[in-house]
């Protein structure tokens, strides 16, 4: 067993993996929220699930 390390699973992973790609995708192409949500950015986070 390794110490520091938490199994993620069902939920959990789905959040994790959300808010990475999240992260990412508001690091490599930020936006202010004003208008429509630049297809770029969908395609990013997209990307990083992938």
């Amino acid at each position: 067993m390794t110490t520091g390390v938490h199994a993620l699973g069902g939920s959990d992973l789905m959040q994790h993996i959300s808010s990475e790609a999240t992260a990412y995708t508001d690091e490599q192409w930020p936006w202010n929220d004003e208008g429509d949500e630049p297809p770029e950015r969908y395609s990013a986070w997209l990307a990083y699930l992938g």
